[in-house]
């Protein structure tokens, strides 16, 4: 329940203000759509790679991507005011690289959920991510389908 304090005179009559009644109705709106939604945060140094995450994610009605970042230190600062469910954490970014990201995000969010996304099938850097703290590690040649899965999985479990 949302309540909304305006002085009188933001409610003058007329076609362009619009009554109290309606401007709660929005938030209200605005508030259940999100009620329920994935909250899931992007990060990836390759803006085509990022963008096209964010648009195959946003085709799910039950994700919501709440932002975008292109280095560890700007996933970590969105993650902090954020608070996402899901952070996609590419592994090796500038500034700070997806592990050291993944460490301090677990350490000061310990329910946000992070899956590791890298080229590389190499079991080192996945053992790597686990040991930061990431639920989940896949590769980025595999297929969206199992992005989803994963991300659902994780937000339906309660393991780390």
């Amino acid at each position: 329940r949302v309540t909304i304090h305006m002085p009188s005179d933001t409610l003058r009559a007329g076609k362009e203000a619009a009554s109290a009644r309606d401007i709660t109705q929005e938030i209200e709106k605005e508030l259940t759509d999100e009620v329920g939604r994935i909250r899931v945060l992007v990060a990836d140094d390759h803006r085509m790679m990022r963008q096209g995450l964010v648009a195959l994610l946003e085709q799910d009605e039950e994700i919501k991507v709440i932002g975008e970042a292109a280095d560890g230190r700007e996933t970590l600062e969105l993650a902090m005011e954020l608070q996402p469910d899901i952070v996609l954490m590419d592994v090796r970014m500038p500034v700070m690289d997806g592990v050291a990201a993944t460490e301090q995000i677990r350490q000061n969010l310990p329910e946000t959920r992070v899956i590791g996304l890298s080229m590389f099938a190499e079991p080192e850097i996945a053992a790597r991510m686990r040991h930061a703290g990431a639920a989940a590690y896949l590769t980025k040649s595999g297929d969206m389908d199992e992005v989803l899965h994963t991300i659902r999985r994780l937000i339906n479990s309660n393991e780390d």
